[in-house]
């Protein structure tokens, strides 16, 4: 598994052939000027959740896998992997203490304590809903839960939000947010979410649009940024280190499984 840094020839190879590309240079990163690229093996083709957990490590959810996986940001190793239950079709993860929380792709939640097998806890809410982003909200003791397409499709045209308490393992009856889409893209839809531990913002992912949309802690859009997709061939997951640091997580699909890394810069608007 290969370490794959982004050197001057390629990164110039990577900007002639997105020229048509506007560039995503708004506020704190300059999301089509990676740090570093680093390919992931085989094992980790469909990463679809993604937290930083201290001491350098990140873990990681696959589609269709019962796994949770801690790897190393720098060279894409597995580390450590233990099975939390059965397979399903899962896309988003939260560490907190010695409990992981997993999102499936209806909305349920499943809590494993210690590596545990996982209690199953149930989005009461629209069931043909689609769920593509989970993270931490450690100021209000919650997780926030991305819903990328609404059941209903006359609800389509607003992204959605819903909190769930970790206190209660419910979710809160109402959408924590609800984004007017044509506030940013009309075909925006979360892949997935984090929280950015300098500022707060808000930050979700969308695969579909190749995008990344911030908004405040309230809910108030602040920007979209587009994303290379030579780069960002399929985006799913997203984290930060306390630091500011961000790593997203490709997919495979047509393209490589990896993880990119973003350092703040250091002036910025």
């Amino acid at each position: 598994m290969n370490s794959m840094w982004l050197p001057n020839v390629i990164t110039g190879c990577l900007l002639a052939l997105t020229s048509c590309t506007p560039p995503a240079t708004q506020g704190p990163y300059d999301y089509n000027r990676p740090s570093e690229v680093v390919t992931l093996g085989h094992t980790l083709q469909e990463v679809s959740g993604l937290q930083w957990i201290g001491g350098d490590k990140l873990i990681c959810i696959q589609d269709e896998k019962a796994n949770i996986y801690t790897i190393d940001p720098y060279s894409g190793v597995i580390e450590d992997k233990f099975d939390f239950g059965h397979n399903d079709d899962f896309e988003g993860i939260a560490r907190i203490g010695n409990k992981s929380y997993i999102l499936r792709s209806d909305g349920d939640i499943f809590l494993s304590v210690d590596g545990e097998k996982a209690e199953h806890f149930e989005f009461e809410g629209n069931k043909t809903s689609e769920f593509e982003g989970l993270c931490f909200d450690a100021k209000n003791q919650r997780l926030l839960v991305a819903c990328k397409q609404h059941g209903n499709k006359k609800k389509r045209d607003h992204q959605y939000i819903y909190a769930f308490s970790i206190e209660k393992n419910a979710f809160e009856e109402k959408p924590l947010m609800k984004l007017d889409k044509a506030r940013f893209d009309p075909e925006f839809k979360a892949s997935g979410i984090a929280i950015h531990p300098l500022t707060g913002e808000i930050y979700i992912l969308s695969s579909v649009s190749k995008s990344i949309l911030v908004i405040s802690e309230k809910g108030i859009f602040k920007q979209i940024s587009p994303l290379d997709p030579y780069i960002y061939p399929q985006p799913e997951g997203i984290t930060f280190a306390p630091d500011g640091k961000m790593y997203i997580a490709n997919e495979q699909g047509d393209d490589t499984p990896t993880i990119v890394h973003l350092e703040m810069k250091t002036n910025h608007e």
